[in-house]
């Protein structure tokens, strides 16, 4: 949950899952823990991605299995990923001098911040020339495609987080750092458990699993649960 300035909402924890299941399965994990957070009520739901097409596509089943418009979820293109393809352009133009490189991407950056993205796009088209036209090209499609999620300077008026920081983040705490040491290996059908279980325990919701695998309320209550019933007649 996010403030108004589009930072972490004190008192809330973070809520990190993760699967070595396939796209599909990962986003039906993403519904499911939506709907018990009441996220049908939320204001508006922002994805930031790194412009993967199986992320974007899917946010249309996501508003559906909601109850929410489609125009309440924001898809924002992580600011840090752009900014990796203009570096790439620039070190592309391999006759400018290093000062030159630096001053162009330096500026491009900023009218990218400024929301001036057709600026961008334009100034990159001029560098399709040459031996460096194909490559070039390559990005440039790549933000082509992806324009429509690179509106930054309104992200920032709004309170909207440009960058997917948080999430990386978690992939390094949840993932990196514990099952992919040298030397580890792991069974896919093992490995899908304890990331469940470590990302409830990074996130601060160990407790709140606990109580789910025991059947109890986050408070520590036991509800009363229906009796057992027999299987093919058995007592």
């Amino acid at each position: 949950m996010l403030d108004e300035r589009g930072k972490p909402k004190a008192g809330h924890l973070p809520l990190y899952d993760a699967t070595m299941g396939d796209a599909d399965f990962a986003f039906e994990l993403l519904i499911a823990e939506l709907k018990l957070r009441g996220a049908s009520e939320a204001k508006e739901i922002i994805v930031t991605s790194d412009g993967a097409k199986w992320i974007f596509k899917r946010t249309k089943k996501l508003a559906k299995e909601l109850g929410m418009e489609p125009e309440k979820i924001t898809r924002v293109l992580d600011f840090y990923h752009v900014c990796e393809r203009l570096s790439d352009v620039m070190n592309l133009c391999k006759r400018w001098k290093e000062e030159r490189r630096k001053e162009w991407y330096e500026k491009h950056r900023k009218l990218l911040l400024e929301g001036k993205v057709a600026w961008v796009l334009c100034a990159i088209r001029k560098l399709c020339t040459g031996k460096r036209k194909k490559a070039i090209e390559g990005h440039l499609r790549y933000l082509e495609d992806k324009e429509e999620f690179m509106d930054y300077g309104n992200y920032r008026a709004l309170g909207i987080p440009r960058g997917s920081g948080a999430t990386e983040s978690a992939i390094r705490r949840v993932v990196n750092l514990r099952f992919k040491g040298n030397g580890c290996f792991w069974l896919i059908q093992n490995l899908d458990k304890l990331l469940h279980m470590r990302a409830a325990l990074k996130s601060g919701r160990w407790r709140e699993i606990l109580c789910r695998v025991l059947h109890k309320h986050p408070n520590g209550e036991a509800p009363v649960l229906p009796p057992i019933q027999p299987i093919g007649g058995l007592p």
